[in-house]
């Protein structure tokens, strides 16, 4: 029994969907990941240089690393209101 073209449809619409949110979020775990652990696992290399007097490690967890994981919220939270919005879409063309 073969499967009819809209249900075929939908379900490739679907995996890209998935495939598409899976890639999204892999790779905002990855910067989350080299953000988190990076400044940790080569602060005492780093413990060296100074930035407005503090040393880079406390500068990276403290400052920059809020304002990252914030930008990865916020991409996230661009990235799959675009995603579904184009996935919309394509359901009510079909």
């Amino acid at each position: 029994m073969s499967i009819p073209i809209s249900s075929h449809t939908a379900q490739a619409a679907r995996c890209s969907y998935w495939r598409r949110t899976l890639h999204v979020t892999l790779s905002l775990l990855s910067a989350w990941a080299l953000v988190s652990f990076v400044p940790v696992w080569f602060a005492a290399d780093l413990e060296r240089w100074r930035v407005f007097g503090w040393p880079l490690p406390y500068f990276l967890v403290a400052q920059v690393a809020l304002v990252v994981f914030a930008a990865i919220v916020w991409l996230y939270a661009y990235f799959m209101d675009k995603l579904d919005r184009r996935c919309l879409q394509q359901e009510r063309e079909s």
